[in-house]
């Protein structure tokens, strides 16, 4: 017969056993992940193309975390993200979009006609230019034109 002690240390053992077992990493994931980091190291810093860099050394350096993480499946996702923007010119992994509808100054209102924002700023604008111009008076040892 076993003694408590034993049989608690044999499922101690056993238990640690299956923490400590880890998934053997793929070979092929930080090799491309080096390659890859070559070629984008070896992008223009300027214009455009040192925008993109900057963002496939933010996508370069997830893919590696995810790697040290054993979270494959991401770090693979991340990589082939970062291939396949190498091989795109800049232009065509940004995408401009017509429905700017939280800036208003990159394209006209909606509706001119009868909207009362518009009226009102308007107005406003009319009447500022109304009035009439105040010169400021001119800064001096005694006189200090901007206390108020």
């Amino acid at each position: 017969m076993k003694s408590p002690l034993t049989t608690l240390l044999l499922i101690i053992g056993i238990a640690s056993s299956g923490f400590t077992q880890q998934v053997s990493p793929d070979t092929a994931l930080p090799q491309k992940l080096q390659e890859l980091t070559t070629k984008v190291t070896a992008l223009p810093s300027q214009g455009a193309a040192g925008l993109i860099k900057a963002m496939l050394v933010v996508a370069l350096e997830r893919a590696k975390a995810s790697i040290d993480a054993q979270c494959q499946q991401d770090a693979q996702a991340l990589i082939d993200d970062v291939d396949t923007a190498l091989t795109k010119p800049p232009e065509a992994l940004v995408s401009q979009s017509n429905q700017t509808n939280t800036i208003s100054t990159l394209r006209p209102p909606h509706v001119i006609e009868g909207n009362p924002y518009i009226a009102r700023l308007v107005a406003g604008a009319k009447e500022e230019l109304a009035k009439p111009d105040k010169p400021f008076a001119k800064n001096t040892p005694t006189v200090n034109a901007f206390s108020g």
